[in-house]
């Protein structure tokens, strides 16, 4: 089938649970796939790549006899999540069909997997308007679509307006070594040019993967200030680019104010950056292994993100060295940025506005955000801060498990993640063994301002949110934060 496309034909294919890649060889199919989306085997193809449990979409439509145009995405199994879930769509030019792929594995409950391919007829998406250069006339333009554009409930969602006839062309040189005018050449040996790159009142519109695009996560003062990126489409040039971005942003020693992020299919503004940085800025010194996770971000302000496929402001996942995303960021802004142990400090988000993204209008993880005088709406989730998973000491799962004579120490909550000495799996999706026990538990910190020894044996049972010891004392609280009894406990002595 794949072999024997015709100028027209629409290729749609996807995961049904697990492709089973360790019995069975599929390479025929690879190489296939492969000639049909690149014109040649390249032996490097995303669906070649495909592990056991991932979710996986792809659509390929057949321009002419020599052209595709194709769309993949794929979402890797994580052992700390059960669930993956891949979408891709197209819908190729001077036709009015759409096709989309959903692909949804649920490692644990197969039966829930599915694989869902989508025809519509539709009249148009991504419009575009016929523009002119006199901006006296403007006024008098009639659209061809008609466009949503007001101030509802306080929040801006009126359209924007651009010029689309000028094209501006960069090209430069750098030397084999610093060169002195550079004024930085204590600090880099090799020369800097495009280090420090002001991108101001510029348009990207209907482009293939990413628009607006820093590269290695080694950039240093670049600012982004009046862009405007409109109708960004999936593309494959680098696998991050099944789920593009207006603003990829690989260094928090970014500026961006006054940006416009107005349509795609991916993420507005993203936010990603390296353990160290990548490529041709690798072992340059530009940033020392994970200082990026500790840098704030120079300046946001006054950005607007709307109309997104997936989120408008997205600040996740880490660039990895092959140019992909992947794994959750470890954000968390110090004083110093060199020394882990530093002060936290703010990212100070200012002026956002975000409106009618798909899935959300913004999601955070790490960090110590601060966002003020931004508005959100018309999205299925607003704003959605995702903090570093809690400070977990023994993990009930399952089991039935046992802990015996243990020593606890430093399990405190601060106002950045919560921390607990013993608790369930939150993700448990059923109940934990009802015999689990911990007999002898000693704690050498202060929760609550009392030093607590367990001298009793206590069971976890969270399918009722409740533990109990062995005599049938219920213990006071509610979740995951349970006060014991006094009369199943002795005060502790201080360790040392």
């Amino acid at each position: 089938m794949i072999k024997n496309m015709s100028m027209g034909d629409i290729l749609a294919l996807g995961i049904y649970y697990n492709l089973n890649v360790d019995n069975r060889n599929i390479d025929d199919v690879y190489d296939a796939f492969g000639v049909l989306t690149t014109g040649h085997v390249t032996g490097k193809s995303v669906m070649r790549g495909i592990r056991n449990h991932d979710a996986y979409s792809a659509i390929v439509y057949k321009e002419t006899g020599e052209q595709t145009i194709f769309v993949e995405d794929i979402t890797r199994f994580r052992y700390d999540g059960d669930t993956m879930l891949s979408r891709s769509a197209l819908l190729p030019k001077q036709t009015s069909t759409k096709v989309s792929v959903e692909s949804y594995v649920d490692q644990k409950h197969s039966w829930l997997s599915y694989l869902n391919i989508r025809v519509s007829t539709i009249d148009g998406a991504f419009p575009k308007l016929d523009m002119i250069d006199d901006t006296s006339t403007w006024k008098q333009v009639e659209t061809k679509y008609e466009h949503w554009g007001t101030i509802i409930n306080r929040v801006d969602e009126r359209g924007e307006v651009a010029l689309l006839t000028r094209n501006i062309v960069i090209e430069g040189e750098v030397e084999d070594n610093c060169v002195q005018s550079n004024g930085n050449c204590n600090k880099y040996k090799s020369d800097t040019f495009g280090g420090h790159f002001k991108v101001k009142d510029n348009v990207c519109y209907d482009t293939k993967g990413h628009a607006f695009f820093i590269e290695d996560g080694g950039e240093h003062d670049t600012t982004f200030d009046g862009n405007l990126a409109a109708s960004v489409r999936k593309g494959s040039l680098i696998p991050s680019d099944q789920k593009p971005a207006c603003f990829w942003i690989t260094s928090p020693l970014t500026k961006m104010r006054n940006n416009v992020a107005a349509g795609g299919a991916g993420h507005g503004i993203w936010f990603i950056y390296p353990v160290e940085p990548i490529g041709p800025s690798k072992g340059l010194g530009f940033f020392k292994p994970h200082e990026a996770d500790r840098t704030p971000i120079s300046e946001f302000d006054n950005n607007v993100v709307h109309s997104q496929g997936l989120t408008g402001l997205f600040v996740d996942h880490r660039l990895m060295p092959d140019g992909s995303a992947d794994q959750n960021n470890a954000y968390l802004p110090k004083e110093n940025p060199l020394d882990e142990k530093s002060k936290d400090v703010e990212v100070k988000l200012f002026r956002l506005t975000a409106y009618k993204n798909v899935i959300q209008n913004a999601w955070l993880r790490g960090g110590w955000f601060h966002i003020t005088q931004s508005s959100f709406a018309d999205s299925q989730k607003s704003l959605q801060y995702a903090r570093h998973a809690p400070l977990q000491g023994f993990v009930f799962y399952d089991g039935p498990v046992y802990g015996e004579n243990i020593w606890f120490d430093g399990f405190i909550s601060t106002k950045l993640y919560t921390a607990r000495a013993l608790c369930y799996d939150r993700l448990n999706v059923s109940s934990s063994s009802s015999v689990s026990n911990i007999r002898n538990a000693q704690f050498g910190f202060v929760d609550g301002g009392i030093k607590w020894v367990y001298k009793e044996i206590i069971q976890m049972y969270n399918g009722e949110y409740c533990i109990k010891n062995l005599r049938g004392d219920q213990l006071d609280g509610v979740g995951d934060h349970m006060n014991l009894q006094q009369k199943t406990l002795y005060k502790a002595y201080k360790r040392g």
